[in-house]
């Protein structure tokens, strides 16, 4: 029996409200494209951090598409938990219809995380595109996934990430 390969699975993870503008649900649709997808070949395991209306749907969702194993709900953090949550990825990842400046983003790029999000007004004014975040028209699955392909590849989180670090710093 071969042994897992842990370096064969990234952590991803999104902080925030359980709302329809937030899109949670695509990046859940999003996941389930990947077990389809052989041009991407590690195993993203999707952390949610926060509570609200559309948490028990999207909850349904995961279990219809049999995603369990691969979508974790860690419920409503305060601010040591959201850093110790942060600092267990390997990339933040922020899909929203709408933000007036996204914390979460910022908080994320504080922790050296380099940042997949959507490509939107409170998100692309505060990140610096192809430096220390990629981003992608809502909706735009297949745009998503190239991205997550992107992401594969750990020495680009790596430099994607010191440059997040040095932004939010700054």
């Amino acid at each position: 029996e071969k042994p897992v390969d842990v370096t064969d699975v990234i952590h991803a993870g999104m902080i925030g409200r359980f709302l329809p503008p937030k899109n949670q649900f695509s990046l859940v649709e999003a996941l389930d494209h990947l077990r389809h997808n052989k041009a991407i070949n590690t195993k993203i395991i999707l952390h949610f951090a926060g509570n609200g209306g559309s948490e028990e749907s999207l909850k349904e969702v995961v279990q219809k598409k049999g995603l369990q194993d691969q979508v974790v709900f860690h419920g409503l953090l305060n601010e040591k938990q959201i850093i110790l949550f942060l600092q267990g990825l390997d990339f933040y990842v922020h899909a929203s219809y709408a933000e007036t400046m996204c914390t979460a983003v910022m908080q994320a790029m504080a922790c050296g995380l380099p940042v997949l999000a959507s490509d939107i007004p409170g998100i692309n004014n505060i990140v610096e595109a192809d430096k220390n975040a990629l981003l992608f028209k809502n909706d735009d699955i297949a745009e998503m996934l190239e991205k997550l392909r992107q992401l594969q590849d750990a020495a680009l989180r790596k430099e994607m990430g010191e440059h997040a670090r040095q932004f939010a710093v700054t």
